[in-house]
């Protein structure tokens, strides 16, 4: 059996986000991604289905990716399939109420779907030389890791290194077990937050938005101040794709002494900037920090519950662009009727499982636990290896899937 066709989607919005609405709340961050304003030249959205498919059945099996090269060292790529949202397969990789035969075949084509996506992505045009072999692949369900890991384990890590593994350099052997994965991070929650904001609501200070204490006051950030930013995180980020995305800051100024504590008075943009947030091209929470002298206040969920706020109410003014139908004003598929999306008011934020602190946040903004996802380094070098065990039958997938 061959591997399903890939096709490319030029104008995603019209064609792909429509039909990734039906399977939300799994399909939310390649969503985000569609909808996020900045796509550079290299960026590439493929799919199972062509184009011309604009209307998928819901009960019909796709899987599609976003990749963009380019923007290492953040996340390069996304991928939904709807084998996430199936309901059979286990996190184990196996599949509840089914038959053995009948879930076999179901990892088989879930390993499948994800091996045409990657062997597509790696028959990219090269955005650096020589060729980087490993590619980021941002908040992959851990549902679907047994598919890439081959029988594998992979000792977790806190940051995903793009340094390639000496003991792990592709050997035969591995390819034709079919793991095409360099190393994998320690495990995440994707936590989900609804807002209960309808786009273009107007509030006195938003719906669900957190006050801050006196002497705190809401600020944008300025360019310069983007390497503190950089400096108070261990996860890689460059000044350029931080000053694109939507974000909150949170500076302070004591109310002189013997004075009255009037913040509209005390507002200055010359204050300390004391925390901060921002909204990934994903559409989650991402660099959340309060320096450590002002925790304990309320303020990460006070930045945190703004930002989702925000995003809901305007999300243009945030980066992203509504799925709608297309206008003659608006040739992405964006409308004005924002109220069309189904995806706004939804939120998301990926929390490392040891994180207890920001899943407190989470959960004090009503969110709820969603599923497991990892961040993966995938050796593109790999996929080829992992191709030909799948397409020479099922015996190679019965030997390396259980």
């Amino acid at each position: 059996m061959s591997l399903p066709k890939t096709h490319t989607h030029p104008s995603p919005l019209q064609t792909l986000a429509p039909n990734l609405l039906p399977h939300l709340p799994n399909s939310l961050a390649l969503l985000r991604r569609l909808q996020f304003h900045h796509h550079s030249p290299s960026a590439h959205v493929i799919a199972t289905f062509p184009p011309s498919f604009t209307t998928i059945p819901p009960e019909d099996s796709f899987s599609a990716a976003y990749v963009d090269r380019s923007v290492a060292p953040e996340t390069e790529c996304w991928i939904f399939s709807t084998y996430e949202t199936a309901g059979s397969i286990r996190r184990d990789g196996m599949c509840n109420g089914a038959s053995e035969e009948d879930g076999e075949q179901e990892r088989y084509a879930a390993k499948s779907h994800l091996l045409a996506l990657l062997q597509a992505i790696a028959h990219l045009p090269p955005t650096t030389d020589p060729p980087e072999p490993l590619m980021i692949l941002g908040a992959f369900p851990e549902t679907l890791l047994p598919g890439l890991l081959g029988g594998q384990e992979l000792q977790p890590q806190n940051v995903i290194s793009r340094k390639l593994d000496p003991c792990r350099g592709g050997s035969g052997e591995e390819r034709k077990r079919g793991c095409v994965l360099d190393n994998i991070s320690k495990p995440y929650m994707k936590w989900l937050i609804y807002t209960n904001i309808s786009a273009g609501e107007e509030t006195n200070r938003g719906k669900g938005e957190e006050t801050l204490p006196q002497g705190y006051f809401y600020s944008e950030l300025k360019r310069g101040e983007l390497k503190l930013v950089i400096s108070r995180t261990d996860i890689p980020k460059t000044e350029e794709d931080l000053a694109r995305l939507g974000h909150v800051g949170v500076r302070y100024t004591p109310a002189p002494e013997g004075g009255n504590q009037n913040r509209d008075i005390i507002k200055r943009d010359d204050a300390p900037l004391i925390a901060w947030s921002f909204i990934k091209s994903d559409g989650s929470l991402s660099t959340l920090h309060v320096e450590p002298a002002h925790r304990g206040k309320g303020i990460a969920k006070a930045i945190s519950s703004r930002l989702f706020t925000q995003l809901a109410r305007s999300p243009r003014e945030m980066g992203f662009r509504p799925v709608g139908v297309p206008s003659a004003s608006d040739k992405d598929g964006a409308v004005d009727g924002q109220e069309r999306d189904p995806s706004l008011g939804l939120a998301h934020s990926d929390v490392a499982v040891d994180n207890l602190e920001s899943a407190g946040v989470a959960r004090g903004l009503g969110g709820r636990e969603g599923w497991g996802v990892r961040w993966v380094s995938v050796d593109l070098r790999r996929v080829e290896g992992a191709v030909g065990g799948v397409e020479g039958g099922m015996g190679e997938v019965k030997k390396y899937m259980r």
